[in-house]
């Protein structure tokens, strides 16, 4: 059964009232790297690769788990096993091998993960998609430091560290507009 985003996103707002702000940032982040939000009977993360078949990346249902089994499918095992163990690292979770037929997976003791419990670390999920493979607008040859979230109407935001090197600079708009996707740059 398929759903609507703003069906989704209600969904989000009935687990906690500040979720559906927080992954239509993170979805539009995603977004600049070339994942895109399949909305089937949930939000399925899919990276359409230049060659072969699309890879998902991750499933977010409407009751707000998380399910990362579906990298396996598609993704080579090293590069799904590598995503699956850094995310759960990311995440302070575990990594279940067995359960589902040796398709790895993240687990919040023996459970699968809930949105409202990583809301706060969705940064870190995006830094985790970022290697698997590199969007023409990236440099293969650049390892990105950091990454820095700063309002695109000041360059001098006071919260915001000045970016260095190797830092990858996601601009978004001071009123936190998510209708159009953020500015991303490398500081070189």
């Amino acid at each position: 059964m398929s759903i609507t985003a703003e069906q989704f996103y209600s969904a989000m707002g009935k687990i906690r009232g500040d979720l559906p702000r927080k992954v239509r940032r993170f979805m539009a982040t995603v977004a600049a790297l070339g994942v895109k939000a399949d909305f089937q009977g949930a939000l399925n993360l899919r990276w359409e690769r230049p060659a072969g078949p699309p890879i998902n990346l991750g499933v977010i249902q409407r009751n707000g788990q998380i399910w990362t089994e579906t990298v396996n499918a598609h993704a080579p095992p090293d590069i799904a096993h590598r995503y699956i163990q850094e995310l759960a690292a990311a995440f302070s979770m575990q990594v279940e091998k067995e359960a589902f037929k040796g398709a790895w997976q993240v687990r919040d003791n023996n459970h699968a993960p809930r949105i409202e419990d990583v809301a706060d670390k969705l940064d870190l999920w995006i830094w985790r998609i970022r290697p698997l493979g590199v969007p023409a607008s990236f440099s293969q040859s650049t390892c990105y430091r950091s990454a820095i979230w700063r309002p695109r109407s000041s360059s001098n935001w006071p919260a915001v560290p000045r970016p260095r090197s190797r830092d990858l600079v996601i601009f978004w708009s001071a009123a936190g507009d998510l209708k159009s996707p953020p500015k991303v740059a490398c500081v070189d």
